[in-house]
C-alpha cells in the first residue's frame, strides 16, 4: 500500500512538472536532496558506530549488568513479574539507556533482544503479555536525556546552537513516558 502511495506521488509530481514546464527544477531538486541524504547518512553513521561500540563494550565488560542492577528497582515497579529475572531486566535496561541517550536506532537491537527474552517467558505466545505491552510503551515514549541523534542532525544541517533543544526534548519525552506508563498500568490485565 505504501509503495503504491509513493509511486502515485512521484508520478503525479512528474506529470505536474511536465504540465507546468518545471520538470528540470524538479529533477535538480531531487538530485540535490539525494546528495544531501547521502551526506547526512555518512555523518550519522560515525555517531551510531561509536555508540553501538560503546554499548557492546558495556555488555562485554559487565557494565550492562551493573546498569541493569541500578535500573532493576525502578524497572521492577513497571514489570512486576520480572523482579527476579536479571537477564530480561538487563536487556530492557540497555534499551532504556540507549533511548535516554537519544540513540533510537542504536537502541533497536537491545529492544529486539528484550522483546525476544520477554517472548520466551510469555505464557501465551500468540498474545502479547502485559510486560511486552509495557515495554513497547516505554520504548516508544523513551525519555531522552541527550537527544544525540537530533543534535547530530542539527549539526549536519549547520545549526548555530544544536544543543538548545535538549531541555525541551527531555521535558516532552518525560511527560509522554509518564502518560504512556500510566496508560499501560491502567490497561494491565484488561485483555479478553
Amino acid at each position: 500500500m505504501a509503495t503504491t502511495v509513493w509511486v502515485v506521488m512521484i508520478l503525479g509530481g512528474m506529470i505536474l512538472g511536465i504540465c507546468n514546464g518545471t520538470l528540470e527544477e524538479i529533477s535538480s531538486a531531487v538530485l540535490g536532496a539525494a546528495g544531501e541524504a547521502v551526506t547526512l547518512c555518512g555523518s550519522l553513521l560515525g555517531i551510531y558506530c561509536l555508540f553501538m561500540g560503546l554499548m557492546r563494550i558495556a555488555e562485554k565488560t559487565g557494565f550492562a549488568g551493573w546498569m541493569a542492577k541500578g535500573f532493576q528497582k525502578p524497572l521492577s515497579l513497571l514489570f512486576p513479574s520480572l523482579r527476579h529475572n536479571a537477564q530480561v531486566l538487563g536487556s530492557i535496561s540497555m534499551n532504556v539507556c540507549a533511548n535516554m541517550l537519544g540513540m533510537g536506532n542504536a537502541a533497536t537491537p537491545f529492544g529486539l533482544k528484550a522483546m525476544s527474552d520477554l517472548q520466551k517467558i510469555n505464557k501465551n505466545p500468540l498474545i502479547a503479555s502485559d510486560d511486552m505491552c509495557m515495554f513497547i510503551l516505554l520504548n516508544t515514549a523513551s525519555v531522552q536525556l541527550l537527544p544525540l541523534t537530533l543534535i547530530s542532525m542539527r549539526v549536519a544541517a549547520g545549526a548555530q546552537q544544536p544543543w538548545d533543544i535538549t531541555l525541551g526534548s527531555f521535558l516532552v519525552t518525560l511527560v509522554s513516558a509518564i502518560l504512556a506508563v500510566i496508560g499501560g498500568i491502567m490497561a494491565r490485565g484488561r485483555r479478553k
